[in-house]
């Protein structure tokens, strides 16, 4: 599982990092589960070393919402933890801030645009243009095929982001061939291949 939610505008820079504590990720009991803040948040943020986890901690960009015996989803408010070595249990909720220069830019609809061939109440088609990746990850966080997408529907007006969004694009773009991809509101992905 990724470290956002599936719901997210990806048209729109990420403030926050939600993550709940959860004992069966480690093999552990959840009674008996326990461990430092900053050991959890350099599991989850691996790319991060420990030390930069405590500095972001310490700094203040890290939020918990700990669970207790009377309350084991926690209080629902999250918290500014600042001490490293805090003991966080099964249940509790983490929120990373991510400090304002280290939040990718969002995408604009005018960021060079999606040609759309094709599109219905059902279906959007788009022509992907050449080396742009589908979905942000490693280097290419910003301006992907996906974020131009969400942009423009944001640019329509569609601020909701409806299901027609909520899809998965399953084919890639080979340099090879030409491809334009289909994707219709009920998660079927079509694609029409031109060599």
């Amino acid at each position: 599982m990724g470290l956002y939610g599936k719901e997210r505008d990806l048209s729109q820079a990420a403030t926050e990092v939600v993550l709940a504590v959860d004992a069966s990720a480690f093999g552990e009991r959840h009674d008996e589960f326990e461990m430092r803040l900053d050991a959890f948040l350099a599991h989850h943020l691996s790319w991060r070393s420990r030390s930069s986890v405590q500095d972001l901690i310490r700094t203040g960009f890290v939020l918990v919402d700990a669970s207790t015996p009377d309350k084991p989803r926690g209080t629902g408010t999250p918290v500014k933890e600042t001490r490293p070595a805090r003991r966080v249990r099964h249940g509790s909720t983490v929120v990373v801030v991510i400090p304002e220069p280290l939040r990718a830019q969002p995408t604009r609809a005018d960021a060079g645009g999606v040609s759309v061939l094709h599109e219905d109440t059902a279906v959007l088609v788009v022509d992907k243009p050449p080396g742009m990746p589908v979905h942000p990850s490693g280097r290419y966080l910003s301006d992907t095929l996906i974020q131009r997408v969400h942009a423009l529907q944001r640019s329509k007006g569609n601020k909701a982001l409806s299901s027609a969004l909520k899809v998965s694009y399953v084919n890639f773009h080979n340099r090879h061939t030409d491809t334009h991809r289909h994707t219709d509101t009920h998660t079927h992905t079509h694609t029409h291949t031109h060599t």
